[in-house]
C-alpha cells in the first residue's frame, strides 16, 4: 500500500497556514513555519499531551528546544531524550498520531506500508529534517513489522510515469581518495560488502576504481556500463569531491581534489554515450542535505538550495541514495549489505522493493550494538526518487545465473580474504581493454623465502577467477598441490590440464568434448586413436606432443570450445604458483610466448608466481617471462602500512564470531591495531592458524574490548520481525 504526502506552501501564507500537508491529493491539515523554519502543527496544543516532545523545549520556546535536538541528532550522537521527542515530534507534525494509527490500520494484511514524502525542491526546510527518523507509541517507523514501513523521498517532475525495463546488475564502485585516508574509511563499506556476499555464498558482478579522477570514470563507466553506480567519496550538501584530473589547474592540485557538481557528474555520465545508471548511491557526507538559506538571504524568498542527491535525480538519475549527515561505519555497513543482498535474492522478473530494501538497512544500524538509541546515523541514509519513476527495480533472467553462482563458490574458502584491491584495479583495467588479447597479467610476489612466508597470490587467483567469471569468462584455475612430491613433467601438465577442462565442462553440465585436442594427444599411441584437427596433426611433423608449439595449440582449441559450449565471451586461463612447475615450466614459458588463439578466439591467460634466485631452474624461466614486454605485472607483498588498520579491522569483522571495536573505549582501535602489527607483520598468511593472534582476539573478547557483531544474525532477526518494544528515553 502507497500513500503520498505532499507538503505544499500556501500562495499567501498566514501564520498558521505557511503549508499544507495533503495524502493521496486530499487536505490533511496545515503546518505554521516557526521563525527558524522548523514545520509545527497548525493547531495549537497540538504536542501538549506528548511529554517526550514537549521536553525537547523544557519551557523555553519550541524554535530553541528543536534546533537543539536537531544540532545533536545531526552530530550522530543525540542528547538524553532527543532521539525520541524528535522522531515523535517529526511524526506528529507531518501526519498526526490520529490519523497515522488510521492510515496504518487501513494497510492490508501482510502488505508493506510506503509512505512518499513529496516537495518542492526549495523547500529547505523540510528537506533537512531527517524524516526517516519519525516515531510513533510503538517505535520508530524503520523498526516496524506491523505493517513494515518504508519511506521515500520523490522529487516532482512534469513527466508522466513510465515503468523501466529490467536491467542486469553491474555495480561500479568508485573510490574517490586513497583508501589510507582516515576521513573515508566509514565510507568504505563496500570492502566488507564483498567479503560478507562471498561469505553468504552471493557474488555481486562489479568494478571498483580507487582515487578516481573523471577521467577514470568516465572510461569505466562506458566500458563497463554500470547499472548501479557506487560513490564513496568527501563530499559537501552541493559536490561530491574526485581526484584531480591528468591536465588539472594548480589550484586542484594543491587541494588534492576536484568539486563535482550533480551538474557536472550527470554530464559527464551523458557523455559517455551509454545508458544512466538506473542507481546511484552517493556514500559521502551531507551529500542528502541541502543548504539552508544564510543570514543574508530571506528564509521565505530563499533560492533553491538543494541537495547534490536531489539535485542528480532532477536531471534523470531514476534512483538516489543520498546521506542527510556524516558517514558512519556500522550503519553504512548494513544499510548497504541489504541494499545488494535484497537485489541478489531477488526472483528474476519480479521487482524489488529497494524502499523496503533501505528500510530493512536502517532497521539493522538502528539495533546494532546495542546502541540503538543514543546513534541517530542510521537515519541519515535517504532514499530520492524522480516522480516518473518508482522504487520497484526489477533485474533481467540472466542466462546460467545459478549455473555461476554454483561455479562461484567452488572458489570459495572457509576465511576472509585481505583485499588487494589494487591488483582488482590493474586486472580489471586489463580484462576490459583489449590488451588482455595480446599481453599476460602476472601477480608476482616477493623472491621465495622460507616457508611458511606467504603473501596471498593463492586467495587472490581465486577472487579473480569469481571475478571473470562474473564479467561474462569462465575461469579455468589451475595449479599443482602444494607439496607435491611428484615432479610435474610436461606430461603430467598436458594430462593435468586435460582433466581440469574435463571437470570444468561437468561442472558447466556440457559433457565431455568429443573432439578434445588435449586428449587426442594423450591418447595418440591407442588404437584406435582419437582424430586430430589437421592444424594439429600439422604440428606434429614439426615437433613432439610435448613441444610448445603443439601445446598451445591443441590448449587453445580445447579452451576456444569450452568457452563456445558455455556460452561465455571467452575462457580465461588462470595458472597459480608456476614457479614450482620445473622441469614443465621451461616448455610452459616457451607456450606462453604466444597468444592462445585459435580461429579467432583468443584466451587470455593470467599466471601467479615468484622469483626463485637459488633455484636457476625455476628462476631463469620466470626471469624470462616476466622481462618480456607482452606481460602486464603486478607486485604484491605486505599489506600497504596505511592500509593496514582498515584490513585488520575487515579482518576481525569477518571472522568467527564476527567482532567490532568497543565504541565506548575509544583507544581500542589503537589497541588492537598495534597487536596486529607486531603479530601479522602486514603477511596475509599470517592471519590464519596465528595462535598468538588468536589468543589477543579472545582475550580483547573477553575483557569486551572487542564485541560480538554478528551482522547475519542481526539481519535475520530483522528479516523475521521482531515485537516492536515500548519507547524509553535514550
Amino acid at each position: 500500500m502507497k500513500a503520498v504526502i505532499s507538503v505544499v506552501r500556501e500562495t499567501s501564507p498566514a501564520t498558521a497556514a505557511f503549508w499544507r500537508v495533503e495524502v493521496d491529493g486530499t487536505l490533511l491539515h496545515h503546518l505554521r513555519r516557526l521563525d527558524n523554519g522548523f514545520p509545527f502543527p497548525g493547531v495549537d496544543g497540538a504536542l501538549d499531551g506528548l511529554p517526550e516532545v514537549t521536553a525537547l523545549w523544557q519551557g523555553t520556546k519550541p524554535e530553541k528546544g528543536l534546533r537543539g535536538a536537531f544540532t545533536s541528532i545531526h552530530g550522530g550522537t543525540p542528547a538524553q531524550g532527543h532521539l525520541w521527542g524528535f522522531g515523535r515530534y517529526l511524526l506528529e507534525t507531518l501526519l498526526g498520531g490520529t490519523f497515522w494509527r488510521q492510515l496504518k490500520a487501513r494497510c492490508p494484511p501482510n502488505e508493506s506500508l510506503e509512505l512518499v514524502l513529496e516537495w518542492d525542491a526549495s523547500e529547505w526546510e523540510l528537506s533537512r529534517l531527517h524524516w526517516e527518523l519519525m516515531r510513533d507509541d510503538a517505535g520508530f517507523l524503520a523498526e516496524q513489522h506491523a505493517p513494515e514501513v518504508s519511506l521515500v523521498r520523490r522529487v516532482p517532475v512534469s513527466k508522466p510515469f513510465q515503468a523501466r525495463a529490467p536491467i542486469d546488475l553491474r555495480v561500479l564502485f568508485v573510490v574517490g581518495t586513497d583508501l589510507a585516508d582516515p576521513r573515508i574509511r566509514a565510507g568504505a563499506e563496500y570492502l566488507g560488502l564483498l567479503r560478507h556476499l562471498n561469505h553468504q555464498q552471493k557474488s555481486l558482478h562489479h568494478r571498483v576504481l580507487i582515487a578516481a579522477h573523471g577521467e577514470d570514470l568516465a572510461s569505466a563507466v562506458k566500458s563497463y556500463q554500470p547499472t548501479i553506480l557506487h560513490l564513496t567519496c568527501h563530499g559537501e550538501w552541493d559536490s561530491i569531491h574526485l581526484k584531480p584530473g591528468r591536465e588539472a589547474p594548480p589550484s586542484e592540485e594543491r587541494e588534492g581534489f576536484k568539486r563535482w557538481s550533480a551538474q557536472d557528474l550527470y554530464q559527464l555520465l551523458q557523455d559517455t554515450g551509454v545508458p544512466l545508471p538506473t542507481v546511484v548511491v552517493v556514500n559521502a557526507c551531507d551529500s542528502a542535505k541541502g543548504r539552508p538559506p544564510t543570514p543574508q538571504e530571506d528564509p521565505t524568498r530563499a533560492t533553491a538550495q538543494a541537495s547534490f542527491a536531489v539535485e542528480l535525480a532532477k536531471l534523470g538519475i531514476p534512483m538516489v541514495v543520498g546521506m542527510a549527515g556524516e558517514v558512519a561505519d556500522h550503519a553504512c555497513r548494513l544499510f548497504t549489505r541489504r541494499l545488494y543482498e535484497s537485489l541478489l535474492e531477488g526472483v528474476p522478473n519480479t521487482p524489488v522493493d529497494l524502499g523496503l530494501a533501505t528500510t530493512t538497512g536502517r532497521r539493522a544500524g538502528l539495533q546494532l550494538l546495542a546502541g540503538r538509541h543514543s546513534t541517530s546515523d542510521w537515519a541519515f541514509s535517504q532514499l530520492i526518487i524522480r516522480g516518473d519513476t518508482d522504487t520497484r527495480l526489477e533485474l533481467k533472467d540472466v542466462g546460467q545465473a545459478s549455473v555461476r553462482t554454483r561455479i562461484a563458490n567452488t572458489f570459495r574458502v572457509n576465511h576472509p580474504f585481505c583485499d588487494r584491491l589494487e591488483a582488482f584495479r590493474d586486472f580489471e583495467r586489463w580484462l576490459d581493454s583489449g590488451r588482455s588479447e595480446w599481453n599476460h597479467f602476472s601477480i608476482v610476489g616477493p623472491a621465495m623465502e622460507q616457508p611458511p612466508v606467504k603473501y596471498g597470490a593463492t586467495r587472490l587467483m581465486n577472487e579473480l577467477a569469481v571475478h571473470a567469471l562474473h564479467s561474462g569468462y569462465v575461469p579455468v584455475l589451475f595449479g599443482f598441490p602444494e607439496g607435491s612430491t611428484e615432479a610435474p613433467t610436461t606430461e603430467k601438465l598436458l594430462t593435468e590440464l586435460y582433466k581440469k577442462l574435463r571437470d570444468l565442462r561437468n561442472d558447466w553440465g556440457v559433457g565431455a568434448a568429443p573432439d578434445s585436442q588435449l586428449r587426442a594427444l594423450l591418447l595418440r599411441d591407442k588404437t584406435p586413436a582419437p582424430p586430430l584437427h589437421p592444424d594439429l596433426d600439422e604440428a606434429l611433423t614439426l615437433g613432439g606432443p610435448t613441444d610448445p608449439t603443439v601445446l598451445r595449440l591443441a590448449l587453445a582449441m580445447d579452451l576456444a570450445a569450452l568457452a563456445k559450449d558455455t556460452q561465455c565471451k571467452g575462457a580465461l586461463l588462470l595458472l597459480d604458483g608456476i614457479h614450482t612447475w620445473s622441469p614443465a615450466l621451461s616448455t610452459l614459458v616457451h607456450v606462453l610466448e604466444h597468444r592462445l588463439s585459435f580461429e579467432g578466439v583468443t584466451t587470455p591467460v593470467v599466471v601467479s608466481c615468484r622469483r626463485w634466485p637459488g633455484h636457476p631452474q625455476a628462476d631463469g624461466p620466470i626471469k624470462s617471462l616476466l622481462e618480456r614486454a607482452t606481460v602486464e605485472r603486478h607486485d604484491i607483498s605486505r599489506f600497504p602500512e596505511a592500509l593496514e588498520p582498515l584490513i585488520y579491522n575487515q579482518y576481525v569483522l569477518l571472522r568467527e564470531p564476527p567482532q567490532v571495536p568497543n565504541p565506548a573505549m575509544p583507544n581500542v582501535a589503537m589497541f588492537l591495531e598495534t597487536y596486529f602489527r607486531d603479530l601479522v607483520k602486514g603477511l596475509p598468511s599470517q592471519l590464519h592458524g596465528n595462535a598468538g593472534l588468536d589468543a589477543v582476539l579472545k582475550a580483547l573478547g573477553t575483557s569486551k574490548m572487542l564485541l560480538q557483531a554478528d551482522d547475519q544474525a542481526t539481519m535475520k532477526a530483522l528479516l523475521r520481525g521482531t515485537p516492536a518494544r515500548e519507547g524509553q528515553g535514550s
